[in-house]
């Protein structure tokens, strides 16, 4: 699978990672691997995970990036997932969106990135353009 794949971070993980720390959410060191998401699965992503954190991170990585590190295993009712086995920097970013809270209460994603429409043009390295 060659499609962008995309991390969700608090706003304080995103800080953190900015400061060279890894983007990773405290679910992944428990897991043992960064949890991603694809177009078709953010917005159930940030519904189950993010209700009421405004100002959450959307992040856009290149899956071939990762190389054997990242496994695409089913999860949700069968749907695969992108899971990275290491470690994932914030210069790997292809891009980023802050996420405001919609009227359900949880962020919401911007519409190119749920149609699958977006696609990268230059490499932020996780640098707001």
């Amino acid at each position: 699978m060659n499609e962008i794949i995309y991390k969700v971070l608090t706003p304080e993980q995103w800080a953190s990672a900015q400061d060279g720390g890894p983007v990773e959410a405290p679910v992944d060191r428990a897991d043992g691997y960064v949890h991603f998401s694809t177009a078709r699965t953010l917005q159930e992503t940030l519904r189950k995970w993010f209700f009421g954190v405004d100002g959450c991170r959307l992040l856009a990585f290149d899956p071939s990036d990762f190389g054997a590190d990242l496994i695409w295993e089913p999860a949700r009712g069968g749907e695969l997932f992108p899971h990275v086995y290491g470690r994932v920097n914030a210069a790997l970013v292809l891009s980023t969106w802050r996420l405001d809270l919609g009227s359900e209460g949880f962020p919401t994603a911007p519409a190119e990135v749920v149609s699958g429409t977006w696609s990268p043009s230059t490499r932020t390295g996780g640098m707001t353009p």
